[in-house]
């Protein structure tokens, strides 16, 4: 089992610092300098990728909508941002229901195909509110908090989780850890700055390699799809806009990923 002080003191050995740490809050120079940078750099490098490890699904908490005039415009819905979330990657519409009126059913042989996958080209926003309590009559602010703003309802968010338990972590991805600890800690436990940019430069290398291999490891996917392309898909069925029964269209490509500029 894996500790974090593990982690960290394996970064203190790359850096030939002459003593390791029981723990974070022990008062040695080493462990002050680790509690500086673990928790900022282990969040910076969850942002740097889609790690495999740290993927989470959650079915997001509706907060307002444009028709109650709590959303901001002009996004239909506004949705709780997940307390753990450290990168939002994309969201899913519901899966379709079987209504008794022809909508396909997850069972049915559309959602056997592999090409039958939902569209994870939904458009949102992450964005701030401010959020006001009412106590005995009087209204106070008790400041922003982050939102998700997108015009899909009922959405479910994919994401990377702020995961910390180093059990979990990919073993490439640890290695880049330790390289970039080691870079910040370089310098003030043992005085070499010269040192700095060749751990940086092996921080790099290493996250490039963890890149690559949880890549390989998970679906295909791009950041950006130019929108001359995007319109080439499945559009959605005529009727599904207004009337809120879910069709193909929503499953595949929703109202919310037809075209349009920002």
């Amino acid at each position: 089992m894996t500790s974090q002080v593990d982690v960290a003191n394996r970064a203190l050995s790359e850096v030939g610092a002459r003593t390791l740490i029981a723990s974070f809050d022990e008062a040695s120079t080493a462990a002050a300098n680790v509690k500086l940078w673990y928790d900022k750099l282990r969040q910076m490098l969850l942002r740097g990728a889609h790690w495999g490890f740290a993927r989470e699904t959650l079915a997001l908490t509706q907060i307002g909508s444009l028709a109650e005039g709590t959303s901001q415009y002009p996004w239909r819905y506004m949705y709780a941002y997940p307390a753990d979330c450290i990168k939002l990657r994309y969201l899913l519409c519901q899966p379709p229901v079987n209504t008794g009126v022809g909508v396909p059913q997850v069972g049915d042989s559309l959602f056997t195909n592999s090409w039958a996958m939902p569209s994870r080209a939904n458009r949102f926003l992450v964005g701030n509110q401010q959020v006001s309590t009412t106590t005995g009559g009087i209204t106070s602010s008790t400041g922003r908090v982050r939102v998700v703003l997108t015009n899909i309802q009922n959405a479910i968010a994919v994401y990377t989780r702020d995961e910390n338990d180093p059990d979990l972590f990919d073993p490439l991805f640890e290695n880049a850890f330790i390289a970039a600890l080691a870079s910040k800690l370089v310098t003030p436990l043992t005085g070499n700055a010269a040192m700095k940019t060749s751990y940086i430069q092996a921080a790099n290398d290493a996250l490039i390699q963890a890149r690559v291999a949880d890549g390989n490891e998970s679906v295909p996917s791009t950041d950006h799809t130019p929108d001359w392309i995007q319109t080439r898909g499945w559009p959605s069925f005529v009727g599904e806009r207004d009337s809120g029964v879910p069709t193909l269209g929503t499953w595949y490509n929703s109202w919310d990923n037809v075209s349009w500029g920002e």
